[in-house]
């Protein structure tokens, strides 16, 4: 008589996949250690759980060497002898063995069930002792998560902007349309970091060369024409076809003073 193990997996599709291994040992362990025959990865199942042994009649001995119980045919047991030919369900925490007969040999299938823990019961009664009763869904989580940053870093800002529009030297305290700011001002302009308006005279609106030569009209050097300079700088090649596009849709033409 030979000890033929079925171990049954299940895939995410919910494909099973058995794999077979004979023990021609007179006995054989069931337990949570990878040494068993019947290694059975659970919590709820001890290491060295029980052995399951042959006798001479043709039946076998299931017996817990743990002090943990185990079922049989939804009864807890210490110890039971089982006729092959005629069947058995053992319980081990989440996984039930099945024993049957084929010929001379003694098939134990393996198999996952579903936790007693996963019940609609217990699984009310486990989020009494979890944060999981108390947090909101992903969705509602998603969602909250979105709505804040665009309060953050879209509603706010706009709201600063409009609030201290005709201001022309702000309170030196945080505003939170700076967090739209690209850097600090280089050291010719520092002296506008406070005046935003001086350069930037709509919201959305890139800085033109006229505000530009609000300031610098007596001090600005000759300058080719518009069209000639652009000449004289090229074409932009790689990387930089795709920014001059997205800067042409956002109403950044080049040759700007500022390039």
């Amino acid at each position: 008589m030979t000890f033929i193990v079925r171990q049954i997996a299940v895939t995410a599709d919910g494909r099973e996949i058995i794999r077979a291994n004979p023990f021609a040992d007179p006995q054989i362990g069931v337990g949570r250690n990878a040494e068993n025959a019947i290694h059975l990865p659970d919590l709820a199942v001890n290491p060295e759980h029980a052995v399951i042994r042959r006798l001479d009649d043709g039946q076998i001995e299931i017996e817990s060497i743990s002090g943990q119980k185990f079922s049989i045919d939804g009864r807890d047991k210490m110890s039971a002898t089982v006729e092959p030919a005629k069947g058995a369900e053992l319980g081990f925490g989440g996984h039930v063995i099945t024993v049957s007969q084929d010929s001379e040999d003694v098939i134990l299938t393996v198999k996952r069930v579903e936790a007693l823990s996963d019940s609609a019961e217990d699984r009310e009664e486990g989020a009494l002792y979890t944060l999981k009763g108390l947090l909101p869904g992903k969705r509602i989580s998603a969602w909250s998560f979105v709505g804040l940053a665009l309060a953050a870093f879209l509603i706010w800002p706009i709201y600063t902007w409009a609030t201290y529009r005709g201001v022309e030297e702000r309170p030196d305290q945080f505003h939170a349309d700076t967090m739209w700011s690209s850097g600090a001002l280089s050291d010719a302009h520092h002296s506008l970091e406070g005046d935003c308006q001086a350069c930037h005279v709509d919201a959305f609106v890139t800085v033109t060369d006229k505000t530009c030569l609000n300031c610098h009209e007596d001090d600005a050097h000759d300058h080719a024409k518009p069209d000639r300079l652009l000449t004289a700088m090229g074409d932009p090649e790689g990387l930089e076809r795709v920014s001059a596009a997205f800067a042409a849709a956002f109403n950044k033409p080049r040759g700007r003073c500022v390039e």
